[in-house]
């Protein structure tokens, strides 16, 4: 459990800077590959246009070679990089609307336990997994005062504790409760006489 907000949030943005950056960096290489990709492609048609000896016919085959390799790697690098980013922008739209869902669930259910504005954002930051210590210097408040209002809110919501609380918000995305057969059945044996 993070010690301050401030943290948690900062370890949001390096993971989304994280995934900005190795989508530059393979940018960064195609381009580098297309480059190369050109200069050899140039290279080997400007040999083959001046006259291709038979000693050197393999040399600049293989050149040739290495060309159409890096031009068929350019092109799937780019098919790549663009299906990357495609996924990137998905991901974050549907972590837009998961967090707009989940914070409207919040709201709904603080609203309908009749949470007054102090508590809905002690409950808010209780159910982010902050402490009693932590909320209350958030809140700058203290924490005899946080921990009586834990208390109702705990009573107002009909749990007993900070994870019934959260398991009680988290049920609302989860209508499953799975159900697991046993892997074998037991024998049983019978008792002859």
């Amino acid at each position: 459990m993070p010690k301050t907000g401030k943290t948690r949030i900062m370890k949001q943005q390096a993971t989304r800077s994280s995934g900005k950056h190795w989508l530059t960096v393979i940018a960064l290489i195609v381009i580098i590959q297309a480059v190369a990709a050109a200069f050899f492609l140039m290279d080997a048609v400007l040999d083959i246009a001046v006259g291709v000896q038979v000693m050197d016919a393999f040399y600049h085959g293989f050149e040739l070679l290495v060309a159409i390799a890096l031009v068929a790697g350019v092109v799937m690098g780019m098919l790549v990089l663009r299906r990357l980013i495609a996924e990137a922008k998905q991901r974050e739209r549907t972590m837009a609307l998961a967090r707009g869902a989940l914070a409207a669930i919040v709201e709904q259910r603080f609203a309908e336990w009749g949470l007054t504005e102090a508590e809905s954002e002690v409950a808010l930051f209780a159910v982010k997994g902050y402490g009693i210590a932590e909320i209350a210097r958030l809140r700058d408040a203290a924490t005899g005062t946080v921990r009586a209002q834990l208390s109702r809110i705990y009573v107002k919501a009909g749990v007993t504790s900070q994870a019934m609380l959260i398991g009680g918000l988290i049920d609302e995305f989860i209508d499953v409760v799975p159900v697991r057969e046993p892997k074998s059945k037991p024998v049983q044996m019978s008792r002859s006489a």
